[in-house]
């Protein structure tokens, strides 16, 4: 039968006396998990992983450590998206509930999603467009596979252009992407 781990056994299991750092990392996954019931894709694999992996001491630490890493990158990509909007908490949250979201739905990691977000804000949308925006741009980049802030600058020129609620984003994605599929040219051109 198969041990199953937590967090906090793995963490005892490879240091009784953590450092004040995994701690600090912990207790921040320990919150993002109340607001959601995924931090992303890597950190879910990462954790079926670990259940594979069962005892291997050294497996379960590299695993643990990549979750850390997973956590810490989210982490610094919504520091990041602060930075630049000087956020209210409720903002805050709810573009972190966005961007774990769409790691979970879309082949974008939500720490993908909360650099796409950075790009939009940095273009000028406020908080509730950029929200509105961020699936379209999603699925534009992967429908194309271009660049998250190649395809946040165009769809936001298209629909400032157009005069266009940020909410349409997805329906200008798709009609960039049936363009695109019915002519010789891509997204770009």
């Amino acid at each position: 039968m198969a041990k199953s781990f937590t967090i906090k056994g793995i963490i005892k299991f490879i240091d009784d006396n953590a450092s004040a750092t995994i701690k600090k990392v912990d207790e921040r996954i320990s919150l993002l998990k109340k607001n959601t019931d995924r931090i992303g894709k890597g950190v879910q694999q990462t954790g079926q992983g670990m259940l594979v992996l069962g005892a291997g001491g050294t497996a379960v630490a590299g695993g643990f450590g990549v979750a850390i890493k997973q956590a810490a990158d989210f982490e610094q990509a919504m520091a990041d998206l602060n930075a630049v909007n000087d956020l209210t908490q409720e903002q805050f949250n709810r573009l972190t509930q966005t961007a774990l979201k769409l790691g979970a739905e879309t082949v974008f990691t939500s720490t993908e999603a909360a650099n796409a977000m950075t790009e939009l804000t940095k273009a000028g949308l406020t908080v509730d467009q950029t929200i509105s925006a961020i699936p379209g741009v999603l699925s534009a980049a992967a429908a194309e596979g271009m660049g998250l802030a190649q395809a946040s600058e165009i769809v936001v020129g298209i629909l400032q252009g157009q005069n266009l609620q940020m909410n349409e984003s997805n329906r200008v994605a798709d009609v960039l992407a049936r363009t695109a599929n019915a002519t010789a040219s891509g997204i770009v051109d």
